[in-house]
C-alpha cells in the first residue's frame, strides 16, 4: 500500500493512480476485482474527503486573514459548499484552485485572496491526494470485508509484491507496442 500512497504523493493525482490502487488492492490486499473496478474508479470521482477538509480550513484561514468574522452561518455554509464543490472536482494537480473563489465570494472575502496560498498548494495537493486514495483503498478492502469475499489468504500473505512490475507489465500488453512503459 506504501507504493499507492509513494505514486500518488508524487504525482497529486487520485485519477494517475487508479490503476495503481486497482492492481494494489487485487494483488496485495485480496480485494475482488469486481469490487476494486467498481470503488475505485468511483472514488477517484467522489471521495474527495481530503480536498473537502482542505477548502473549509483553508477558507477559514483567509477569512481570518482577511479579518472577517465569521459566524455560525458562515462555517455551515463553508461545510456545505466544500461537500458539494467536492463532487465537481477532478483528480488531478489544483483543481481545488478553481473550488476556493467560490466558497470565498460566498462568504464575503476577496477571491484574490487565493493567491495567498497558490504557493503552497502543490505540497498541500500532494497530500490531501494521497489521503484521498487511501481512502479508496480503504473503502473497496472494507467492503470486500464486510461482503465475506475477501481473499484472507493474500490478504494475511507476507509475500511483497512489487505492483509497480505488475502495472508495467499490464501496461505494456494492453498499450500499443509504439509506447514504451520501462521505469
Amino acid at each position: 500500500v506504501f507504493q499507492v500512497q509513494y505514486f500518488t504523493f508524487l504525482t497529486a493525482s487520485s485519477a494517475a493512480s487508479i490503476p495503481l490502487s486497482k492492481i494494489t488492492c487485487e494483488k496485495k490486499l485480496g480485494v475482488t476485482a469486481e469490487t476494486a473496478s467498481f470503488s475505485i474508479p468511483l472514488g477517484a470521482s467522489f471521495n474527495m474527503n481530503g480536498t473537502a477538509l482542505h477548502l473549509g480550513a483553508t477558507s477559514v484561514f483567509l477569512a481570518q486573514v482577511f479579518g472577517a468574522s465569521l459566524g455560525i452561518f458562515d462555517y455551515i455554509q463553508i461545510i456545505i459548499l466544500a461537500m458539494i464543490l467536492t463532487l465537481g472536482i477532478a483528480g488531478i494537480p489544483g483543481a481545488s484552485l478553481v473550488a476556493m473563489p467560490m466558497i470565498l465570494s460566498a462568504i464575503g472575502v476577496p477571491i484574490e485572496y487565493v493567491a495567498v496560498y497558490v504557493g503552497i498548494d502543490r505540497f498541500l495537493d500532494m497530500a490531501r491526494s494521497s489521503l484521498n486514495v487511501m481512502g479508496d483503498v480503504l473503502t473497496a478492502t472494507i467492503v470486500d470485508k464486510t461482503s465475506g469475499d475477501l481473499n484472507k489468504e493474500i490478504y494475511n500473505s507476507s509475500e511483497n509484491i512489487d505492483v509497480f512490475a505488475v502495472q508495467t507489465s499490464f501496461a505494456n500488453f494492453y498499450l500499443p507496442k509504439v509506447v514504451s512503459l520501462d521505469f
